[in-house]
C-alpha cells in the first residue's frame, strides 16, 4: 500500500518537491525497511524518518515533518500512506492559494480497496456522500 503512494508521489509534476515520509510509532518489524529502500531508490526529493516511540501519533509526526521541511517551502501537504494522488495533483490545488484568504485546502480522498469486500464497498460510497458533495465547497 505504501508503496503504491510513494510510486505516485515520484510521479508528482510540480517544481521543487520535496516528500518527507514520516514512519511513527509502527508496530510491525520491517525487515530491512522496504519504506526506507523505497525512498532512497525513488531518488533525492524522498527523505524518509522512523520515528519509534513518537509522542502525539500523528500529529506529532507531522510537527516533527514541519522542521524538517525545507525552509523556503510555500505549500504543505499531508498525504496518508493510502492516498495514490495524479500527477498533477498539486498542480490543481495550489492555485487556491492565491485567494489571499486561503490558507487551508482539502481534496477529496478516494479508496484504492472498495473492491476487495463488501464493508470496504458500503464504506466507500458513505465516505463519497461526504467527499463528494458534503465538502464541495469551490
Amino acid at each position: 500500500m505504501v508503496r503504491k503512494t510513494l510510486e505516485a508521489l515520484a510521479k508528482v509534476d510540480y517544481p521543487n518537491l520535496e516528500v518527507l515520509v514520516m514512519d511513527n510509532n509502527t508496530k510491525i518489524p520491517l525487515y530491512g525497511n522496504p519504506w526506507r529502500d523505497d525512498c532512497e531508490r525513488l531518488g533525492p526529493m524522498f527523505r524518509f524518518f522512523h520515528l519509534e516511540n513518537w509522542p502525539g501519533f500523528k500529529a506529532g509526526a507531522i510537527n516533527h515533518a514541519l522542521e524538517q521541511t525545507a525552509s523556503d517551502a510555500e505549500i504543505i501537504a499531508v498525504i496518508d500512506s493510502d492516498y495514490i494522488l495524479s500527477p498533477d495533483w498539486l498542480n490543481c490545488m495550489v492555485p487556491y492559494f492565491d485567494n489571499e484568504n486561503v490558507g487551508f485546502v482539502q481534496s477529496p480522498q478516494d479508496y484504492r480497496d472498495r473492491d476487495q469486500s463488501l464493508f470496504k464497498s458500503f464504506c466507500y460510497w458513505e465516505y463519497g456522500r461526504l467527499f463528494y458533495i458534503g465538502m464541495v465547497t469551490a
